[in-house]
């Protein structure tokens, strides 16, 4: 029974919740449908097995452990929708929906794969770079904000955003090597 808690105290932690309303967002079941509490109900009972399922300590790598969690989710509760799609079907919409499901399934577990390779592969450069490049990279790579933008925000000339920018290509060189 621990281990629910440190696994709820973690959900209930900030914001962390938003990845239940998240997940079920990107399914387009909001807060006026009929399925949303059921969701949300599932989403808060299933959590505790996906805390203990992540692969790491989820208090030491949250952000990649809410990403984990966010696509866990969502994968959970589109395989319920599919199960009761599947389970309302005639025979010959089974089918159909079996080779959907298996092409959406290798579509989305190639993405996932994708998205954990460049994940990793930012958390390496993150650790050879100081901070103000990895603040160039959030604001880069995540907010897709140009080197002008990035200054504004930062509070510097943009020829010192340029100099960050060659500070992480330079890293980068030394990554690829």
């Amino acid at each position: 029974m621990d281990k629910n808690r440190i696994a709820y105290e973690f959900l209930m932690t900030g914001d962390h919740d938003k990845i239940i309303y998240g997940a079920l967002k990107k399914l387009s079941i909001l807060k006026g449908d009929d399925r949303f509490d059921d969701f949300v109900q599932e989403a808060w009972l299933f959590f505790p097995e996906l805390y203990d399922r992540f692969p790491g300590n989820p208090e030491a790598e949250q952000k990649r452990a809410l990403a984990y969690f966010y696509n866990a989710l969502y994968r959970r509760f589109l395989n319920i929708l599919r199960y009761q799609k599947y389970r309302q079907a005639s025979p010959e919409e089974v089918a159909d929906i079996l080779e959907q499901d298996f092409s959406q399934s290798q579509i989305e577990q190639q993405r996932q794969a994708e998205q954990l390779y460049v994940q990793d592969q930012l958390d390496a450069v993150y650790a050879k770079v100081g901070r103000c490049e990895r603040h160039y990279l959030e604001d880069a790579l995540v907010h897709q904000l140009t080197p002008t933008e990035i200054a504004r925000k930062r509070g510097v000339s943009r020829q010192t955003v340029y100099g960050w920018r060659r500070s992480v290509r330079y890293h980068l060189s030394d990554f690829q090597k």
